[in-house]
This record gives structure tokens, C-alpha cells and sequence, in this order.
């Protein structure tokens, strides 16, 4: 899962642009979860899961100005990289085909909070907050998906 934001915009006071990216990425998603059902009809179980989630979220941003009047034009990136705990909660249901066969539909929502980085700039962005600008994401996924499983 990834994602990213990136903002270019023209300022007239100083005469210039700016860019702003941040990106969020993750490579794997482990949910340990557990579940508790109700048999609906004499295959089908309707179920309720939830349990804790682990993920590795990478954060990172980049800025870069080209203002006309400016000296040094101001560039800065950062980035960070952290195994996260989260959450998860979800409903299936999962069906009976065979004697050890069953198939399973599931909807789940995984929320990891948010990991926040700050970069230090060339030149201070404002006289509050010299040097540094900071990005914050929050990673929430809605996972739906299908399955067959064997029982042994």
C-alpha cells in the first residue's frame, strides 16, 4: 500500500514556487486476530474478527522553493521508517462445501495511527519555526477479500 501528496503552487510575494511531497508506503500488512460466529444456516457462519495488526510504515517529505529574490533557495527531505502496531475489526462469512473444504468472504479495517517526520530545511522557513517542517500520516485501509480454505 502507498500513497502520496505533492503540492506545486506559484506565490507572487516573493516571485517563485514551491513544491511539498510527502509519501506513506508500506510493504506487508499481518493481522493475529480472532473471530466468534454464528451458524445462520447449516453451512454458512456468520462471523465478527478483530485483533491487533503489525505493519512496517515508511513516512518521508521533500521541499524545495525557487524564489527569484531569495539567496538560498530553501530545500529539505526527511524520512522515517517504523515497525507499527494497529488494530483491526472486521465481519465474514465463510460456508461449508466439501467435508474439509469452505470458501469465505471478509471485510476488514485496519488502523495503524500515524508516524510523523521532520526535516530540516537549508534556510528558515519562518522565524517561528526556523529550519523545519514536519509530516504527519495516518494509515487506515479497508481490506475486502475471498478465500478457500482446507481444513486438516
Amino acid at each position: 500500500m502507498s500513497g502520496s501528496v505533492s503540492t506545486t503552487a506559484a506565490v507572487p510575494v516573493p516571485v517563485g514556487t514551491y513544491t511539498s511531497t510527502a509519501t506513506t508506503s508500506t510493504d506487508w500488512l499481518y493481522t493475529f486476530r480472532g473471530r466468534v460466529g454464528w451458524t445462520v444456516t447449516p453451512t454458512a457462519l456468520l462471523y465478527a474478527t478483530g485483533g491487533l495488526a503489525v505493519t512496517d510504515l515508511k513516512v518521508s517529505n521533500f521541499y524545495a522553493d525557487q524564489f527569484a529574490a531569495a539567496a538560498n533557495h530553501v530545500t529539505g527531505a526527511s524520512s522515517s521508517n517504523v515497525a507499527k502496531l494497529g488494530w483491526t475489526l472486521g465481519a465474514g462469512v465463510e460456508w461449508a462445501l466439501m467435508q474439509n473444504w469452505t470458501a469465505k468472504v471478509e471485510y476488514l479495517y485496519v488502523d495503524f495511527g500515524s508516524v510523523s517526520t521532520t526535516l530540516s530545511t537549508t534556510v528558515a522557513l519562518a522565524a517561528t519555526t526556523p529550519n523545519q517542517m514536519a509530516t504527519s500520516a495516518d494509515l487506515h485501509a479497508n481490506i475486502a477479500r475471498a478465500g478457500i480454505n482446507y481444513r486438516f
